[in-house]
């Protein structure tokens, strides 16, 4: 356990976007550098760009090359509720999509390679995970299959070699426990878990991960104004370079602590990535961060 002493304070930059209109286009725009709004289009860090398409707003996020990173439709001209297709991007390809039902995830929602195969597909209801979900090889074939329940864990979990063959098959009951396991080698025989799946590491270890977040976190203002405390439960993805990717927040008791939680994982230094038998892979990892006004407690 680790304990910062006094209280954290931070004036939290407003998530507003400053627009200005390029001419007589109908397109808006509007620069950042590392998230804070700024006039100097030459020190930007990200581009952002507001139009009206098919009756809704669409925010587009392009790096300061211009290269595009991230597609967002709104119901609303404040840019406040997502409501419609998301798309995100990697090196300018597509590389997750998805939908938007008042700011909540709903339907599949599909992440691919570079080659624009599908690597991974997931339904959703009421932002949670719900429903089957399948992780895929890059021939096509099923790397993993199982399903959710409400975001949990339910029912049967397989992992699968790329020629077809079963690796891995375990059994959650409703409270998302593990209640049976079995493992097995490529030629059919069992063995251990370890062989077939390892969990992403920080580098040094958990200690070293929970001081990074302790010298990272800052108490956001408004949280402190309202004396808003309490644990923010995410989830997020360790890619196979280690990087985070679909930092999800589960629950949080307000949203300014939910906010910089994810600011600080998103800033977080490389992990050591998880293996899926025995190659580097996508996994999913949770976590709390527990916000108190004297202190921060992980």
């Amino acid at each position: 356990m680790k304990k910062l002493t006094g209280i954290l304070r931070v004036l939290f930059p407003a998530l507003l976007f400053s627009l200005s209109a390029l001419g007589q286009s109908d397109t808006l725009v509007t620069y950042s550098i590392d998230g804070s709004p700024t006039k100097k289009a030459d020190k930007a860090t990200s581009v952002h760009k507001v139009f009206v398409k098919g009756g809704a707003w669409v925010r587009t996020t392009s790096d300061k090359d211009l290269v595009l990173q991230k597609s967002e439709t709104f119901s609303d001209r404040d840019l406040q509720t997502l409501n419609g297709k998301y798309l995100e991007y990697k090196n300018g390809k597509i590389h997750l999509t998805g939908h938007y039902l008042n700011n909540q995830k709903i339907g599949a929602w599909i992440s691919y390679d570079s080659l624009r195969r599908a690597t991974r597909s997931e339904i959703f209801l009421t932002n949670r995970k719900n429903g089957p979900y399948y992780l895929y090889w890059e021939n096509g074939s099923v790397k993993e299959q199982g399903l959710y329940l409400n975001g949990e864990r339910n029912g049967d979990r397989k992992m699968f070699y790329d020629n077809g063959n079963l690796a891995l098959k375990e059994v959650y009951d409703l409270e998302s426990r593990l209640i049976d396991s079995a493992y097995f080698t490529i030629d059919g025989k069992p063995t251990i878990r370890d062989s077939i799946l390892t969990f992403p590491q920080f580098p040094g270890g958990e200690k070293r991960f929970y001081d990074y977040i302790g010298s990272s976190l800052r108490y956001p203002e408004e949280a402190f104004k309202t004396t808003t405390e309490g644990k923010v439960h995410v989830a997020f993805d360790v890619n196979e370079i280690g990087e985070l990717e679909d930092i999800e927040i589960i629950s949080m008791p307000g949203k300014s602590l939910g906010e910089e939680a994810v600011r600080v994982l998103k800033r977080s230094p490389k992990w050591i990535p998880g293996t899926i038998l025995q190659k580097p892979a996508t996994i999913r990892c949770k976590m709390n961060v527990n916000f108190i006004l004297n202190y921060l407690n992980y």
